[in-house]
């Protein structure tokens, strides 16, 4: 009868279904699950690696706020060759600190706050003083921090040399710190691109994979 004949394709087409559906699933594993291994790697590569700048800058506002002196000035932050990698003023308490970046090793034009002449070469509406930009990406002088005004320093333990200017009398005692790789120095390629576990922390013990400290600085007297 008809009613038997599209009873037993239904069942026919169901157990088809039923074979193929684990074949499909092993494509997808197949196809889908590299990808989703070496998204992953990545993703948590650039987390362990690079994520140090922006939990240091969050911890700036609590570490001035236990050290500073009630009823002193606005305590002064800064960074020389680590500029690039300032996240936001977001981070900065403006009540109690400011930010400045101390001469280094770049030459090149600095970020600076905004103002409400805004960006651009001064003209005859807005002020020099404070609006310190140019067209040709050179330094602007009244841009920077002179170091000996810096109460903590934001910088790459690897990259110190990069502060132009000499503290004589002083020196920075990290306060708070975190790793960051140092990828000049790391000589596995695979572990610069791809966090692998185990297989990274290996890497670390037999010297193919160096970090290096980004910290918050304070300066004290010697």
């Amino acid at each position: 009868s008809r009613q038997k004949q599209r009873r037993e394709q239904k069942e026919g087409g169901s157990r088809r279904e039923a074979t193929q559906l684990p074949i499909i699933l092993v494509l997808l594993v197949i196809v889908w699950g590299p990808a989703a291994l070496l998204s992953g790697g990545r993703a948590t590569a650039l987390i362990k690696y690079y994520s140090a700048p922006v939990f240091v800058y969050s911890q700036v506002a609590g570490t001035v706020s236990k050290e500073r002196d009630s009823g002193s000035g606005k305590t002064v932050v800064c960074t020389c060759g680590e500029w690039y990698r300032f996240p936001s003023s977001f981070f900065i308490p403006d009540d109690t600190c400011s930010f400045g970046f101390a001469p280094s090793t770049f030459g090149g034009q600095l970020p600076q706050p905004f103002t409400k002449d805004g960006s651009g070469p001064p003209s005859s509406q807005s002020s020099s003083s404070s609006n310190r930009f140019n067209d040709i990406n050179q330094p602007e002088p009244g841009s920077y921090t002179s170091l000996k005004d810096c109460d903590y320093l934001v910088e790459l333990s690897t990259s110190m040399a990069s502060c132009t200017e000499r503290l004589d009398g002083y020196t920075w005692k990290p306060v708070v710190s975190a790793p960051f790789l140092d990828s000049e120095a790391t000589t596995s390629t695979i572990h610069r691109i791809l966090y692998i576990p185990h297989l990274h922390e290996k890497a670390v013990q037999e010297g193919q994979v160096k970090y290096g400290d980004f910290a918050l600085y304070s300066k004290t007297k010697q």
